[in-house]
């Protein structure tokens, strides 16, 4: 059987990661992929209560999905900047949910004598 401690330290590290990927924080990414892998390798070869081993799948299963939505919006807004470097007017949403049109910059030189 697994030792608590052990589980309780694989979903706090669940937790941190569930943390960084809403708030944005993907810095801490890497980090916690290490500290997640060295938990569930000291889980891997011993028994789990049915109980527990179903909550923890259902908070990678969790923490999958929102990887996925931060990968989804990486790429949307690498799309996005690519369209205005090339010249085209885009759609985006602010902060507050707002839609905006984003025209690319104009690019003028002024040459005084």
């Amino acid at each position: 059987m697994i030792p608590d401690d052990q589980i309780e330290e694989f979903l706090a590290v669940l937790q941190e990661e569930r943390d960084a990927l809403l708030s944005g924080d993907y810095y801490q990414l890497e980090r916690l992929a290490e500290a997640k892998e060295k938990a569930a390798k000291a889980i891997q070869a011993q028994t789990m209560p049915r109980d527990r081993l179903s909550d923890l799948q259902k908070r990678l299963e969790r923490n999958m999905a929102l990887l996925g939505a931060a990968s989804e919006g990486v790429r949307d807004a690498r799309q996005r900047l690519s369209k205005l470097r090339s010249g085209h007017e885009t759609q985006m949403y602010d902060r507050l949910g707002a839609s905006r049109t984003i025209r690319p910059p104009h690019h003028e030189l002024e040459h005084k004598v």
